[in-house]
This record gives C-alpha cells, structure tokens and sequence, in this order.
C-alpha cells in the first residue's frame, strides 16, 4: 500500500501524504490503532511542503512562455 501511495502521487492533493504517514506509524503497523488513532496524534494534521520537481516545472514554464533564452 505504501508504494502504491507514492507511486501515485497527485499534485496538491495532501490525502495521499496523510495516508502514507499512516500506512508507516509504528503502532499501525502494529495493529495497536482504534478509530481515534488520527485524534490522538496531531502530528498528522501537520503537512511539510513537498517540492517535487519544482525547479524543472518552473524552467518549462519561463522556456514556453519566453523562449530559449539561447
């Protein structure tokens, strides 16, 4: 499930990081969780932004809009 999460990875879209974080806690992994186990632990309402491939999306961008600059 986890390669699953990261392989499919949608732009914006924080679901995905949430359940990964999940997938990979210790105590779920465990079996130890019950159906309070993401009021219990505030560190998953807590999103690092992400940037993946964002100096080359943004080089694209300026190239299409402005030209190679060669």
């Amino acid at each position: 499930m986890d390669r699953a999460l990261r392989d499919s990875g949608i732009r914006g879209v924080k679901t995905n990081f949430l359940v990964e974080n999940v997938v990979n806690h210790p105590r779920f992994r465990a079996g130890e969780v019950t159906t309070s186990f993401l009021d219990e632990s505030p560190e998953f309402s807590v999103f690092p932004a992400r940037r993946r491939a964002t100096k080359l999306l943004s080089y694209l961008g300026d190239v299409i809009l402005n030209g190679n600059p060669k």
